[in-house]
Formats: structure tokens, C-alpha cells, sequence
């Protein structure tokens, strides 16, 4: 059997380029945004009506939510074909007639994101030849506390375990729409994913076989997966091995929209124990994607770095010891009073920015989609597509 095709395109010399996309359930369009501009520039700047994102980047990975959209990604699908699908599903897998409480039963129903998953991404696997870049999906195996990159490297440890006499099952046999599903089962909201990991028990009920208990990617300290891209292109256990350098690695990042995670302090005092509890994960998913973004431009090159915080501002002079190992671009909107009114010209109450914060509120879909166009015109330049990092023609 020849080599997989997408092998040479990994393991080829010269510049390569990672896409990392956050989790956030609806807000998912903001990102769809961004990528409608970079596609449209990097499709000007090679003179290519039909380019796709998966022609520039190499690597495209996500969670949650940004592990659906980097597998329609990379599976060469334009992104205003994305647009159209979120706005179409977006009702569909977050019903305004709630199905659960979410409580003692999961607040929405699986099916209907299955169905959906079923029909885009069909009996695709990990390993098919369909998929025309590298593509790592982050999920969090609840059952044994594990984060898992499931990814489509020929070369990386449990592509093809049965060639190494595992009995594990090979990430190139997954299910691309039952690896996105795992990634995107948010507790609360959807049941977990349960995926076999032995060899031969992939038709056999849950019950029966050793499973996997998947929950959604964001659960972990990588909802914003760049970090992890980042490490599973250079750390050698993974296999790629590609060089370092802010001329030789890429790295552009996008958000679904950040928002400062406030809470009053009467709130807290009086509130149940069970309502302190999900505040508390919601502060410490906050925390990780603020851990994340300190870390990539600690590390990296940027020309347009994000404030931190107050006391080390926003690292664009720091490197980690005197270098930079990456070019980096993060995108995203702020979903504050203040950023809103101050970038995009936009005054929202504080009863509509909670709305518009919400991960499941489908009404919100076509209203992100629009502020995050205007925000994609003002922070995404042709001038982040550096020459150096230009696609080769062989």
C-alpha cells in the first residue's frame, strides 16, 4: 500500500501554517466570520475565486465547536458553505423549546447535532483521503481525565496502532462526526459520546465492549487549542517535528468571542452551592484560555498582541528566552459594552449582551455573524499573510 497522500504534504521542507479554532457552541459564526476574510484575502493574493483555506494551512485544528468547522475545513468545503450550514442547524440543535432542564436531564436532545454531523460529514474517517490537511480534534475522555487530540498525522504514534500490535482502536479508523460529536458534548447541555477504544467494538453496544466516555474539548485546559496545535507540531512524542521559528511556523488563532467573567458579590453570597459550582468552571475555563493567549504571545511574534492584564500589559516585548518560536495572529471580538461601542460603534444593554453571550442562543446567530464581519474588516490585513509563509507551487 503506497503512502497516504496528506504524508508528504506534513512532512515536506519549508514554512508551515496551523488554523486553531475555539470552542463556543452558536458563537461559532464570529469564527465563520474571521475566515470568510482570510479566505477572501488569500484568494486575492493568488488570484483564485475557488481557494480554500485548506490550500494555505496545513494543519487545522479545534474544539467544540471549531472541531466541526475544521473538519468541514479540511475537508476542502468553503467557508460560506459553513456559514449557511450554522445558520441553518444553529435552530435545529438549540431549539428555543428547551428539551431538558438541564439539571437532572441534558438541557438539549444529541440527535438532531448527530443527524447533522451524519449528513456533512458522512462515513468519513480520520484516516480518509478526503481530507486534504492535517486535522486534530481536542476532546476530554471524562472516564479516565485524559485530554485527547485525535488527529490525522500517518506518522504519529496511534494513526495505525495495529501495525504496532495494539489492540487499540487507530485514530485513522474513528468516525470524523463521532470524534467532532465527542469534542462538541458540552456537560449540560448534550450527553456524552461514548466511542470504543479496543479493536472490534465498533458496532457493539455501549454495554459490551471498552468504551471511551467522551465530553466536550472545552472542558479541558484547551478550548482555545492553539497551545496544543503548537505542541503537537513540535514536541517530537507526535511526530511531525516541524521547525521552529517566526519564519518558519504560522500560527493563526480564533476566538468565538471573549467576555470578562464578573459576578456580583451579593450573587455569590446567596446563590446555591450548585450554582457556585458552574460559575466556578466557567471561571476556570476563562482562566485557561487567558493562560493560553499569555503563552502564545510570550512565545511568539506578533505585530497586534492582546492585553493580558493590567501588570504585564500585552508581552508585545517579551520573548521567552530571547526567542520567538512562531509567527503568531489571534482574532476575536470582545463581547464587552465597552469594546463593542468603542471598535465597532455598537451600544448593546446589559440585557442584550448577556443574550449575545450565550453559546445557545440560536436567535443570536445571524447578529454575530454581522459583528463579526465588521470586526474581521478591521483586524484581519493583507499584511498578516507574510511572504515567507507563501503556499509553494510544487
Amino acid at each position: 500500500m503506497g503512502a497516504h497522500p496528506l504524508e508528504h504534504r506534513l512532512s515536506a521542507s519549508g514554512p508551515k501554517r496551523i488554523l486553531a479554532l475555539d470552542g463556543g457552541g452558536v458563537r461559532g459564526i464570529l469564527t465563520l466570520s474571521y475566515l470568510e476574510r482570510i479566505e477572501q484575502i488569500l484568494g486575492e493574493r493568488y488570484g483564485n475565486r475557488d481557494f480554500r483555506l485548506s490550500d494555505y494551512f496545513d494543519l487545522i485544528g479545534g474544539t467544540s465547536t471549531g472541531a466541526i468547522i475544521a473538519s468541514g475545513l479540511s475537508l476542502g468545503k468553503p467557508v460560506s458553505e459553513l456559514i449557511d450550514l450554522y445558520l441553518a442547524m444553529s435552530s435545529q440543535i438549540f431549539p428555543r423549546n428547551k428539551d431538558g432542564l438541564g439539571l437532572f436531564a441534558t438541557k438539549y436532545r444529541s440527535r438532531p447535532l448527530r443527524q447533522q454531523l451524519r449528513e456533512e460529514l458522512g462515513s468519513q474517517t480520520m484516516g480518509s483521503t478526503e481530507i486534504q490537511t492535517g486535522l486534530a480534534i481536542v476532546a476530554k475522555r471524562l472516564d479516565t481525565g485524559s485530554t485527547w487530540i485525535v488527529h490525522n498525522n500517518p506518522n504519529g504514534r496511534y494513526y495505525d496502532q495495529q501495525a504496532d500490535g495494539g489492540n487499540g482502536f487507530p485514530n485513522k479508523s474513528y468516525l470524523v462526526r463521532q470524534v467532532v460529536r465527542a469534542s462538541t458534548a458540552a456537560p449540560h447541555y448534550f450527553m456524552p459520546e461514548f466511542i470504543p477504544v479496543l479493536q472490534g467494538l465498533y458496532q457493539l453496544p455501549v454495554t459490551l465492549g471498552q468504551h471511551g466516555a467522551f465530553v466536550d474539548g472545552g472542558v479541558s485546559p484547551h478550548n482555545n487549542p492553539a497551545l496544543l496545535l503548537f505542541m503537537m507540531a513540535t514536541i517530537e512524542g507526535y511526530n511531525l517535528n516541524w521547525e521552529m521559528g517566526d519564519d518558519r511556523l504560522k500560527i493563526v488563532s480564533v476566538g468565538t468571542g471573549t467576555a470578562p467573567f464578573k459576578l456580583a458579590k451579593w450573587r455569590i453570597r446567596y446563590r446555591p452551592a450548585a450554582w457556585l459550582a458552574s460559575s466556578a468552571l466557567l471561571s476556570m475555563m476563562n482562566d485557561s484560555d487567558q493562560l493560553v493567549q499569555t503563552m502564545m504571545q510570550w512565545m511568539g511574534s506578533t505585530d497586534k498582541p492582546w492585553p493580558i492584564d493590567s501588570e504585564i500589559g500585552d508581552l508585545g516585548g517579551s520573548s521567552f528566552g530571547g526567542q520567538k518560536f512562531f509567527r503568531y495572529s489571534r482574532y476575536n471580538v470582545e463581547l464587552s459594552r465597552d469594546w463593542l461601542r468603542d471598535n465597532l460603534n455598537e451600544e448593546y444593554s446589559k440585557r442584550q449582551l448577556k443574550r449575545l453571550k450565550r453559546m445557545d442562543r440560536s436567535q443570536s446567530a445571524p447578529q454575530l455573524l454581522e459583528l463579526g464581519r465588521r470586526a474581521a474588516e478591521l483586524q484581519v490585513a493583507r499584511e498578516d499573510f507574510e511572504a515567507q509563509f507563501d503556499i509553494r507551487s510544487d
